[in-house]
């Protein structure tokens, strides 16, 4: 009888070569081409893990090591404590450390890092579909390779353009490093930053001749890329670094002679969600205690800073304009508004770094424009809040 095989006893020949790589070849070296002649490269989750086990990189400056803190619950005034607060009361600060690393490949749109060894680095990213989601992970280069002398730094990262996280993710890795950085050092930017994003690394000192936009068109090699991963997630805070980062700023915007204490409104009028479904009777009502309402979007960094930094009270819808109160005096009163069901923490978080006076007012959601809800806001509880932490004093009575 003839002999059989059965369909399942027939190995395909990626199977077979992967199995023949897998006894002929020492483990490191096996790993290097099976991901980069069989499949996608290794994920590098930690750099600093990775420096200290492989020798291929430099761990320039560990500025603290990762440990847990704390923050206090915002007041509820007769709301219920919203989970997302008190599930991240406490909170991780990952290890601080500043790498410098040779012959980095950085590719793509969205500045993926590839390491001396092929493996790609993860801490520029949240989570690891950012990465392994993207096309510059998932396709081969067929493009031209560039070698770049020097030493750089990337502000290529995800969400980086986004106004928040800009500020809150990429430029907090530049605190207590900027010093450290040799004096040849190039700043890696996307080729889209918008003036937003010039003008705060103007303001840090990293003008146009400091600065290299990279559009993804080719791949370079850098010879050194200095590299500190952020220190903390991106709704939470690196400590010490925005209240740097705020103070820097705004030394570096000389005074108006039309400053003056103001009462802000952030509107999100124009946004496709989050924006205030009773704004114009909010207005109204902020108005009769003297608070002015506002675009950020429409105004310069420069003038955002000269309004927040005289701010004696901020109200707001959940976005990227309160990011701006990092400019405003310590104890500046803060009422963030939220629709029930879309609550989160960055600017509670936000506030306790910059001691701020933060309380929060869950409306009720209202279908809008974009996936997220509207707000409908409770005009008594805002008149409630603006007696509490106002009383009767006029608009511009603080010194």
């Amino acid at each position: 009888m003839p002999f059989m095989y059965r369909i399942q006893d027939v190995k395909p020949p990626l199977q077979i070569a992967r199995t023949t790589l897998k006894r002929m070849l020492p483990a490191r070296l096996q790993s290097v081409l099976k991901h980069r002649v069989l499949g996608r490269p290794p994920i590098c989750p930690q750099v600093r893990a990775w420096a200290e086990s492989t020798g291929l990189a430099e761990v320039v400056k560990i500025h603290e090591e990762m440990h847990q803190r704390s923050r206090p619950l915002p007041p509820a005034d007769d709301q219920p404590m919203p989970e997302i607060f008190t599930q991240n009361q406490t909170y991780p600060i990952y290890a601080k450390v500043l790498h410098r690393i040779p012959q980095v490949r950085i590719r793509g749109k969205s500045g993926t890092l590839t390491l001396p060894d092929g493996s790609v680095c993860h801490q520029n990213a949240w989570a690891l579909e950012h990465i392994t989601g993207s096309p510059d992970y998932s396709t081969r280069w067929r493009g031209p390779v560039v070698q770049k002398k020097g030493n750089y730094v990337t502000l290529i990262f995800y969400w980086g353009l986004c106004y928040y996280h800009w500020f809150n993710d990429v430029l907090c890795t530049l605190y207590q490093n900027l010093e450290l950085y040799p004096e040849d050092t190039r700043f890696i930017i996307p080729s889209d930053a918008q003036p937003h994003h010039l003008a705060a690394l103007d303001l840090l000192g990293i003008g146009p001749e400091k600065r290299l936009p990279f559009d993804g068109s080719e791949v370079w090699v850098l010879e050194n890329l200095w590299f500190q991963p952020p220190a903390a997630h991106p709704e939470d805070h690196t400590p010490g670094a925005l209240t740097w980062l705020g103070r820097t700023l705004s030394a570096a915007v000389p005074p108006s002679s039309t400053e003056k204490p103001v009462r802000l409104f952030i509107s999100r009028r124009t946004a496709a969600g989050r924006s205030v479904d009773n704004e114009e009777d909010l207005v109204s009502l902020l108005a009769k205690h003297g608070f002015i309402r506002i675009a950020c979007e429409k105004l310069s960094l420069p003038d955002q800073i000269r309004l927040f930094r005289q701010a004696e009270a901020i109200v707001a819808p959940h976005g990227s304009g309160l990011l701006n109160s990092i400019y405003s005096p310590p104890g500046t009163p803060v009422l963030e508004l939220f629709s029930a069901g879309d609550i989160r923490r960055h600017y509670w978080g936000l506030a306790h770094e910059m001691r701020l006076s933060y309380r929060f007012l869950v409306g009720e959601p209202v279908l809008g424009r974009g996936p997220e809800p509207d707000i409908q806001v409770n005009l008594a509880r805002v008149e409630a809040w603006i007696e509490s932490v106002l009383g009767g004093t006029p608009a511009g009575s603080r010194s």
